[in-house]
């Protein structure tokens, strides 16, 4: 028998509204640092998808030199996050989040249990 499709509209709208929309993946241009900002936005907390956002930007800001100010950890992506993210190397910018992740990963108290699978998360965006 296969899934409803009524119930999985409800569950893609649900995970539209509360992760993807929260941190206004839509406005990424990057597909692949969207899909790890949403990955991040569900298994880490959409207000930490959004500080590692700026955080990102910040770090790749101070590796590249480049002329952008730095941004605000506000946990809000407003036009200049966006903006300032979709300037940065894509590259970059997942490095930045990946190390911000991993770091946040090896500080939960679960990491003994559960880093292994956790980190195995990272993977698919390298």
């Amino acid at each position: 028998m296969g899934a409803d499709p009524a119930i999985q509209a409800n569950i893609k709208h649900f995970y539209k509204v509360n992760y993807w929309n929260t941190v206004k993946l839509d406005q990424v241009e990057d597909q692949r640092i969207a899909n790890n900002l949403f990955d991040c936005s569900v298994n880490q907390g959409d207000g930490i998808a959004r500080k590692f956002m700026q955080e990102a930007c910040n770090i790749v800001i101070g590796w590249t030199n480049a002329e952008f100010p730095k941004l605000a950890i506000d946990l809000t992506p407003g036009i200049k996050t966006i903006s300032t993210l979709n300037s940065l190397p894509a590259s970059r910018i997942m490095n930045a989040i990946n190390s911000l992740r991993t770091e946040r990963y090896h500080a939960s108290i679960g990491f003994t249990q559960w880093g292994k699978i956790w980190l195995k998360r990272l993977t698919n965006y390298v």
